[in-house]
């Protein structure tokens, strides 16, 4: 339902708690404007959401096929777990397809599968990026990666987000570290 002012000022009040997350307060600014232009700015990023997403899933089928008919090269199926492992995190966040379809998902179950996906992220790219250029990737720095990202996952598996919701900051700046080494082999391979 649309919200009608009774009257030329109109209160607003916005009270928020948080006692799970290490972030509270709203998920995004507060927009004004009239019901035409708010409703289109929030399709107009469904409509973009839903594009990545499909494009997403269809890499990864295309990406399985590819090793369906040549098993022998595993490089398509990292990428095609790194696809799903986008999709999982992006229908948790951003405009929540997931939890508005489900409403009834638990919370904290949503999150973790938010970050978990998050977590598995850059191993799989890292064994996707070592099955491309095998030369030169470190295999130790491999197994780190996989190592903590398996940390990871088993720390927000077994922790609850008050918790685990501090974590993500550590990790982004590993994905930036490990982001920089797949230049760094990107660059060697050329």
């Amino acid at each position: 339902s649309m919200f009608r002012p009774k009257g030329a000022t109109v209160p607003i009040v916005l009270q928020v708690s948080n006692f799970y997350h290490r972030k509270g307060g709203p998920w995004e600014v507060i927009e004004f404007g009239t019901a035409d232009q708010i409703i289109e700015k929030r399709e107009n990023r469904s409509h973009f959401e839903l594009f990545i997403f499909g494009a997403l899933l269809i890499m990864a089928v295309y990406h399985f096929a590819l090793y369906f008919f040549r098993m022998k090269d595993t490089s398509p199926l990292y990428f095609g777990i790194v696809c799903l492992a986008i999709v999982g995190r992006q229908i948790m966040t951003g405009e929540r397809f997931f939890i508005s379809q489900f409403p009834s998902i638990n919370w904290e179950v949503a999150l973790k599968t938010e970050y978990i996906c998050f977590y598995m992220f850059m191993p799989l790219f890292m064994m996707y990026f070592e099955k491309l250029f095998p030369r030169e990737f470190s295999k130790p720095l491999l197994r780190v990666s996989q190592w903590l990202g398996t940390a990871f996952i088993l720390f927000v598996i077994v922790t609850p987000a008050t918790v685990y919701s501090y974590s993500i900051q550590a990790y982004q700046i590993i994905t930036i570290a490990f982001g920089l080494y797949l230049h760094y082999v990107t660059i060697r391979a050329i």
